[in-house]
């Protein structure tokens, strides 16, 4: 009996042990739940970061905002930024740093750039990354302005399209079509527009015209073009038309001069605020021409990112990324920064942001900036076919023919060529739109 009350206590005491065990098991894996936990979690963001921009000011100071609550979520994660004061001199760092395998995780750039950097390999793209949730933002048009070679690169931030400018303190109504435009020109009311190929771009499809027919070759040859070159030639009568390739020399004298219109870009909205004022700088949409709307080329400003980065960078700068173009971001930026959303889900009011409202509406009826041969050469040519209409060179007919078969041949020529040095990736950027972020 006594032997049997050993055995017993025996049993008794190993399950207690195990008991013990047990629950002293459970209170170690409720422990590493409980906040302040040492143990590293793999699914956390850690790491820094490095983005490179050329925002304004007041842009710079709401990306400031963004990077914070992004990296209150993920406290974790340090996300560092440089401002350049130029794009020219941001290009050549990048290409001169990536020789090194060193520089920016993330540049904020004009689509326009994405060409040569993709060809000098400074860029990787982002196709298979990201998630539909993240590509249903944007309009294949938006995204189509940051594709090349069938593949994408980079996320659209803010939109980029020409629009029309307007002095609020000379201007109560803008004009609406081309022709209410040119009457206002003929009474002295001083206009400047660039008459560079991207530029003037804009006055083809109020004319019924278009760079690409249904099977893609060039049609410019095919009505509307020739009639926007004539149009052009006519308003150079007007004594309030002013004409010019340069149109950082335009908007000087639009900021200076008195000039009630000026047509530019939508990523010059902030740099004529800071030097008129935000009540004097209006923005309305391109005139309408006897065909119906214009419609400019597209660009956008892009996040693009670096080859030199590491996976755990990469992952990193995907997700910052995806965060400061999210929805709640870009109003964000929208209100604080008058950068017009790429994401299409940001609701804009036109009675609080009517210049945005404007600049998005002119968006939708723009034509994308493809990265193909074809748009290269009309781009670096086509400005002098302005040119020669507008001093009576060549007649407007006669000069859409002889462009579209200039595009034609020199197409194959431009296949094989890329931009090799800085100053070259810079003009690049410059003939392709976009020159001022």
């Amino acid at each position: 009996m006594m032997r049997l009350n050993r055995e017993q206590r025996q049993r008794q005491e190993g399950r207690t042990l195990q008991t013990v065990f047990c629950l002293w098991g459970i209170a170690l894996l409720l422990a590493g739940c409980l906040p302040g936990q040492t143990r590293a979690d793999p699914g956390r963001l850690q790491g820094r970061i490095l983005l490179w921009h050329t925002w304004g000011e007041v842009e710079t100071e709401a990306l400031q905002t963004v990077i914070m609550r992004f990296t209150t979520i993920h406290p974790g994660v340090s996300v560092r930024h440089q401002r350049f004061t130029s794009l020219t001199d941001l290009l050549a760092e990048f290409e001169n740093a990536a020789d090194s395998g060193l520089g920016p995780d993330l540049i904020s750039a004009p689509s326009g750039s994405v060409q040569a950097l993709a060809d000098l390999g400074l860029i990787d793209p982002l196709d298979g990354l990201l998630p539909e949730t993240v590509v249903v933002r944007y309009t294949t048009n938006i995204l189509e302005t940051l594709r090349y070679n069938g593949r994408l690169y980079g996320l659209p931030e803010a939109l980029n399209p020409m629009v029309l400018y307007y002095d609020r303190a000379i201007v109560s109504a803008p004009p609406t079509t081309l022709e209410t435009l040119l009457a206002e020109a003929m009474e002295g009311r001083v206009v400047v527009m660039g008459v560079s190929f991207y530029d003037a771009f804009w006055g083809v499809q109020a004319f019924g015209g278009q760079l690409f027919d249904e099977e893609g070759q060039i049609a410019l040859d095919q009505g509307g073009f020739a009639d926007w070159l004539a149009w052009l030639k006519r308003s150079r009568e007007a004594p309030g038309m002013i004409l010019d390739t340069n149109r950082e020399v335009l908007r000087n004298r639009f900021v200076e001069d008195g000039v009630a219109y000026y047509f530019g870009e939508a990523s010059e909205f902030n740099l004529l605020v800071d030097a008129m004022g935000i009540d004097r700088v209006g923005v309305a949409l391109l005139p309408a021409g006897p065909e119906g709307a214009a419609g400019p080329f597209l660009t956008v400003q892009g996040l693009l990112f670096s080859t030199v980065s590491s996976a755990n960078q990469r992952r990193l700068a995907l997700e910052f990324a995806t965060f400061l173009t999210n929805t709640e971001q870009s109003a964000s930026l929208m209100r604080a920064a008058r950068r017009a959303p790429a994401n299409m889900r940001v609701r804009v009011n036109p009675r609080l942001n009517p210049g945005i409202a404007n600049i998005v509406a002119q968006a939708r009826m723009a034509v994308p900036m493809r990265h193909i041969p074809e748009v290269t050469v009309a781009l670096a040519v086509g400005g002098e076919t302005y040119m020669r209409v507008l001093e009576g060179v060549i007649e407007p007919d006669e000069a859409a023919l002889e462009l579209t078969r200039a595009i034609e041949e020199q197409t194959l020529a431009a296949e094989s060529a890329a931009p090799t040095a800085v100053v070259e990736l810079g003009q690049w950027h410059l003939d392709r739109g976009g020159a001022h972020d």
